[in-house]
């Protein structure tokens, strides 16, 4: 394994540990390089490497989808559930978590062999309203304890 992927699995395990102390937790993506994205994946890489670390699946997809759109008031996506989005992704085991097929709006985007062209969906101003105001309702969550596991998932 690459030095940068034993980080990652380090922190990964720190993360998994914050599992048992925190109601709410959710898997972000804003480390990764574009080419990373191409080459590895997106939120499948994630989850991905959290099932390796340990985490279950279900633990971590729900860290990828429900809890992330939960915390950021996104009502009805996240979940497959009536009146939803039909938003969703089918992955060959719960191991690789390789995409397999994409829907958006209950249209196929991606067949395994491409992505189909689409519309591009407009924006819901309240998406960006909720993006700004996160940093300041993490701070509610921010205890001694969470501290000092923050820091010693950083540490080298």
């Amino acid at each position: 394994m690459k030095g940068k992927e034993l980080i990652w699995i380090r922190r990964t395990l720190c993360l998994i540990l914050a599992l048992s102390m925190i109601a709410v937790f959710m898997f972000c993506s804003d480390d990764k390089h574009p080419s990373d994205l191409l080459e590895l994946g997106h939120m499948d890489y994630v989850i991905r490497r959290a099932v390796k670390a340990g985490a279950d699946p279900i633990i971590a997809v729900k860290a990828a989808t429900y809890n992330t759109a939960r915390y950021f008031g996104l009502r009805g996506i996240g979940a497959i559930a009536p009146g939803c989005k039909a938003d969703m992704v089918a992955v060959d085991d719960l191991e690789n978590f390789r995409v397999e097929q994409v829907w958006k709006n209950g249209t196929v985007v991606f067949d395994g062999a491409g992505l189909i062209p689409i519309k591009a969906p407009a924006i819901d101003p309240s998406l960006d309203a909720a993006a700004h105001a996160t940093f300041s309702s993490m701070r509610a969550l921010d205890t001694p304890a969470l501290s000092e596991l923050n820091a010693s998932c950083h540490r080298p």
